[in-house]
């Protein structure tokens, strides 16, 4: 994804979002927050996921050869 100078990423991202990030399905997203692949916050009723744990998973799963 490609951003303008004036455009910022944001820290937290929507179930949906998180998913496209990845380039998985939100039904992949939940499967993974569920057995804790993933980390997530809850704020009010949403479960959100930071870039950071987008880059964690990421890491980890290059690290592993998966």
């Amino acid at each position: 994804m490609a951003l303008s100078d004036t455009e910022v990423l944001p820290l937290l991202h929507r179930r949906t979002d998180a998913a496209r990030r990845l380039g998985i399905s939100v039904r992949l997203l939940d499967s993974l927050l569920a057995e804790h692949q993933l980390r997530s916050v809850k704020c009010g009723r949403r479960r959100l996921v930071s870039e950071d744990a987008l880059q964690d998973f990421i890491r980890k799963r290059e690290k592993s050869g998966d």
